[in-house]
C-alpha cells in the first residue's frame, strides 16, 4: 500500500485491489487483517506499516477492489466495502469472443493457421460449459492454447490436420472439470 502511494507520488490516489477474493489463499499470514485496517475509517488514518515500522495516514486514499467470488472474501473485510456486482459474459458473447479473438491468438501463439484450430461454435459452447466456470475467458483461453498445443504436436507427428470433433477434444482435454447442471 505504501509503494502504491509512493508510485502516485499523492496521497489521495485511487489504489486498485486485483482479486481481493485471492488474498487469503496466496499467504501464509492473515493479510485479511491488514485490509480492515485499511479499508476502515477509524483506523486507515492511523495506519502502521510494519514493514517500514511506522504509521501512515491513508484515509485519503480511494481503494477499489476485484473479485471474481465475494464468497472467498472474509465477512468482516466485505463488510467495510460496498458492493457493486457486474455480470460476467453471456455464452454467446464468449463463443463470440472466442471465434474472434482467442481462437485466432492461440493459432499465432502455436504456429496454426485459424483454418486449421477451427471450432464450431456448438464445439466452444461445449467446451465452455464442461471444461470452464469463471465469468471471464481466462480459463476459456487457457483450454483453447492447449488444445492449439495439441493439435500443433498432432500436425507435426501426422502431417495432416486431425478432426476436432468431441471425443478428440474430451481425449486432449481430460475429463470433465463441469459436471452438467441438471
Amino acid at each position: 500500500i505504501i509503494q502504491a502511494l509512493r508510485s502516485a507520488k499523492s496521497r489521495s490516489p485511487v489504489i486498485l485491489l486485483d482479486e481481493i477474493d485471492k488474498l487469503t489463499h496466496q499467504f501464509q499470514h492473515n493479510p485479511s487483517a491488514v485490509m480492515l485496517e485499511i479499508l476502515d475509517k477509524e483506523q486507515n488514518k492511523s495506519f502502521y506499516d510494519y514493514y517500514l515500522e511506522v504509521p501512515f495516514d491513508v484515509s485519503d486514499a480511494l481503494f477499489i477492489a476485484t473479485a471474481n467470488s465475494v464468497a472467498d472474501i472474509p465477512a468482516p473485510l466485505l463488510d467495510r466495502m460496498e458492493l457493486i456486482e457486474l455480470s460476467g459474459y453471456t455464452m454467446d458473447e464468449k463463443i463470440e469472443i472466442a471465434g474472434t479473438y482467442l481462437l485466432p491468438r492461440v493459432a499465432g501463439q502455436n504456429g496454426l493457421t485459424l483454418s486449421q484450430i477451427s471450432l464450431h461454435a456448438t464445439h466452444l459452447k461445449w467446451i465452455i460449459q464442461t471444461y470452464t466456470r469463471e465469468a471471464g475467458l481466462r480459463d476459456l483461453e487457457r483450454v483453447l492454447a492447449l488444445i492449439a498445443r495439441k493439435l500443433a504436436v498432432e500436425l507435426l507427428l501426422t502431417h495432416h490436420v486431425p478432426t476436432l470433433n468431441e471425443d478428440r477434444l474430451r481425449h486432449w482435454l481430460g475429463a470433465a472439470r463441469i459436471k452438467p447442471m441438471v
